[in-house]
């Protein structure tokens, strides 16, 4: 890890700091995919600063970690998230979820793939607009069979052309849910 990573790593307690270093782990690496060279990922807040070139968003359980990072020219934003199958209580899911996407629910442990996306959704929204999206400020429509889901703003935000615009998909890996949300560059109004 780079200094900045290590003094924030020595800061917190030992799963948090195994946690974030390999997070870090998988951003490098995917960064390197697309031809950025090694480089400090420093954070603002919880949230990554990817170098200019680039966009991206890292997620960890405490068992896995994931990023997604593509050239900041290719989407406005990204966001990813991973969360055990079954981690969303029916109770978290009664705040968490809308009545919508509750009555939705084909199966208990589609609550965490909710949950799950919504976080994808803030982490690709929030470096754009610097908005925070409330877990009930958005709402999804999910088609199971093709594996992907749409969102939208249920009221009038910032975020809601781009967040109407993104993509979901989903995958079960390892006993996880595995979520993307992807924002496509918007429209040249010029």
């Amino acid at each position: 890890m780079f200094p900045e990573e290590t003094a924030y790593a020595a800061s917190v307690v030992h799963t948090r700091a195994l946690e974030f270093s390999t997070g870090r782990m998988a951003a490098r690496a995917a960064l390197e995919r697309i031809g950025v060279p090694r480089c400090e990922i420093p954070r603002r807040g919880r949230l990554p600063v990817w170098p200019p070139s680039a966009i991206g968003s890292i997620a960890h359980t405490r068992t896995l970690a994931a990023a997604i990072v593509g050239p900041a020219t290719g989407h406005d934003g990204l966001g990813i998230d991973i969360e055990a199958r079954t981690a969303v209580s029916p109770q978290v899911a009664e705040r968490v979820l809308t009545r919508t996407e509750r009555h939705w629910l084909p199966a208990s442990e589609w609550r965490t793939m909710l949950f799950s996306a919504k976080e994808a959704i803030y982490k690709a929204i929030n470096p754009m607009t610097g908005e925070f999206l409330g877990f009930n400020d958005v709402e999804l429509d999910i088609d199971p069979t093709a594996g992907e889901y749409r969102a939208r703003c249920r009221r009038n935000l910032r975020s809601a052309v781009p967040v109407a615009a993104g993509r979901g998909y989903w995958a079960v890996y390892r006993a996880h849910w595995l979520v993307v949300f992807l924002i496509p560059p918007a429209p040249d109004t010029a």
